[in-house]
């Protein structure tokens, strides 16, 4: 995981210090859990940090922290602090106190009003800027009759206009909040996305991304008819309406006078009787606050399509490093008879410093076997095959390290398809600089052959050619300086590999630098060793171009006095080399 930095301000938005577990005279923290939710893309933060630091005092109640995760702006208020002789546990939520505790009153629109007349006066004091707005052209007459906060009543509104909001802090560069940005997005369905992306290029599969699927179902709520109630006796009485199904078959029908609509094809499927066969239905009662014959009827109607059939609810484990509101396939082939579903994360839970407490959740599952043809699920078949990409590492007899061009080592491939060693099913290629090697699945390497240093690295190749994995390693020649104590390598080590798929790029590239037996892996080491001048330069050479170019120590890319570098698929764009030197 990333090594977050976090600033804390005070209740002014000044910083007071920052935590920072890359710097070991900073504060550090652990035990974090950022939990982040779909509606409003809200989020709560907690953290241990140790009591004996002075600076863990700027955390109390009422102050506030910021970051940036994933190329998104995070800004929190403190709002629950417990402190012992030993630690500090503390709680912080998004947004600000304006939108978490302050109120509005009860309102009644006189006449039909779009969302942004209604956002304008619920957010008199301009707290928020209206950025995106997929409901603008529709205008509705409401009533809130109670009292709630300003957080909730735009809930409210957003359902009202059948819409999902998004809450986006915006920082400034001396980590103050800048503004806040609300998005409303059409309300998502099977046709309409809403918050996030639908990641077609991704396929979560059991095994590497998740490790199992729970399905249940029940029908202790279904109806097969409604009877729906507006405001002063509102009903349905005079409407005469028929829904049909793709085939032209009735599915849904109100008949005049009889004030219901009624599911006819759940009633065939689900009778509540088998003595009055004619009628059979399954009936309730249902209210809605409206004035307005057509928008009760709508309502109604939605109630009943969910309610009509049996529920059906998933639950998935695992993690996969995705947004709040993004769809995504699930492929579990273990299951009986195979399980493909298409899923909408609901809820992320991270750990910068432990990722097995991360989780992800998800919702709105759609389950593709049960609605798609036999070739259009041939196809889904086939992107899960093209996707699956196995788990490659290199193991090494005695090492990757060489002094004074002695030794040698054996580098044995391994392929992993979740638990089982598939390496023999595999065809292994070895490079070493980017040039072939004969051998199949283990390489020997002689260290009078190596030059300082090589790059050596295996394809896993499947029976058509396609390549299902890699993984490389660069071994080092180093020679004894004086007494063998001066002798320096730089290592560059990536969290996720370096090639990947589908451009779905993100890694981080960690820096290592050995001096004789030291480990360095960070600027206040690396300066009391080579001097208060020393430091780590990164350049890099994009595809086409005929020379490294360096890359800014300001770059947001950069981070840990440079020894990280955070790369996305914004920055890489088919093939890029990345280089570090150290400079004094």
């Amino acid at each position: 995981m990333e090594l977050v930095r976090i600033a804390v301000l005070d209740a002014y938005d000044a910083v007071c210090t920052f935590m920072d577990n890359s710097a070991e005279e900073s504060l550090n923290y652990w035990d974090d859990d950022l939990h982040e939710y779909l509606q409003g893309t809200a989020s709560t933060f907690a953290f241990t940090v140790s009591a004996d630091s002075e600076d863990s005092l700027y955390l109390v109640a009422g102050n506030k922290i910021s970051f940036q995760y994933n190329k998104r702006d995070y800004y929190m208020n403190i709002v629950h602090v417990e402190r012992d002789e030993e630690i500090v546990s503390v709680e912080a939520y998004s947004l600000n106190f304006e939108l978490l505790n302050e109120q509005v009153g009860p309102y009644k629109a006189a006449a039909a009003m779009s969302l942004e007349e209604y956002l304008a006066l619920f957010n008199s004091e301009k707290v928020l800027t209206v950025r995106r707005n997929e409901v603008s052209d529709r205008k509705i007459k409401h009533e809130w009759t109670g009292s709630s906060t300003i957080l909730a009543r735009l809930f409210s509104l957003a359902t009202v206009f059948s819409a999902e909001v998004e809450f986006e802090p915006v920082l400034n560069k001396d980590h103050s909040l800048a503004e806040i940005v609300v998005n409303f997005y059409k309300e998502h369905t099977d046709s309409v996305q809403g918050i996030g992306k639908d990641r077609e290029d991704i396929v979560l599969r059991y095994g590497a991304s998740i490790y199992g699927v729970r399905k249940k179902t029940d029908i202790v709520e279904l109806y097969t008819a409604i009877r729906p109630t507006g405001k002063d006796g509102l009903g349905i009485y005079d409407l005469e309406k028929t829904e049909l199904d793709a085939e032209g078959e009735v599915e849904y029908q109100s008949v005049k006078g009889d004030g219901a609509i009624r599911a006819v094809q759940a009633r065939d499927r689900f009778p509540s009787n088998l003595m009055n066969k004619k009628d059979g239905y399954i009936l309730v009662d249902w209210s809605y606050e409206t004035s307005n014959v057509n928008s009760l009827y709508g309502r109604a109607l939605a109630e009943l399509k969910k309610n009509c059939v049996p529920k059906v609810s998933y639950e998935v484990d695992g993690y996969f490093d995705i947004r709040i509101g993004d769809t995504v396939t699930i492929a579990d082939e273990e299951y009986n008879p195979p399980l493909y579903l298409k899923a909408r994360v609901s809820e992320q839970i991270r750990s910068f410093t432990d990722r097995t407490k991360c989780k992800t959740t998800f919702s709105n599952f759609t389950e593709l076997q049960s609605q798609i043809d036999p070739a259009l699920l041939a196809q889904v078949n086939a992107l899960v095959e093209a996707s699956r990409l196995y788990t490659c590492s290199i193991i090494s007899d005695h090492g990757i390290f060489f002094k004074n061009s002695v030794g040698s080592t054996t580098l044995t491939a391994l392929v992993m398809d979740g638990g089982k060693d598939v390496t023999d099913a595999m065809v292994i290629k070895w490079k070493k600089d980017g040039a072939d090697l004969d051998g199949g699945k283990s390489v020997v390497i002689q260290a009078a052959d190596i030059m300082e240093k090589a790059v050596y690295r295996f394809e896993a190749l499947d029976d058509e050619g396609s390549v299902k994995g890699v993984s490389e390693v660069t071994v080092t020649n180093v020679s004894d300086g004086t007494d063998g104590e001066d002798a320096t390598l730089v290592r560059i080590e990536s969290s996720r590999g370096t090639v990947f798929k589908n451009n779905s790029i993100a890694t981080v590239l960690s820096v290592v630098v050995y001096h004789g037996s030291k480990r360095i892996t960070d600027i206040s080491t690396l300066r009391d060793v080579y001097g208060q001048n020393a430091f780590l330069e990164w350049s890099w050479q994009k595809l086409d171009e005929a020379t490294f170019g360096v890359i800014s120590s300001s770059d947001k890319m950069i981070g840990s006095g440079g020894f990280t570098l955070t790369i996305s698929s914004d920055e890489v764009d088919g093939k890029c080399t990345f280089m570090c030197e150290l400079k004094n």
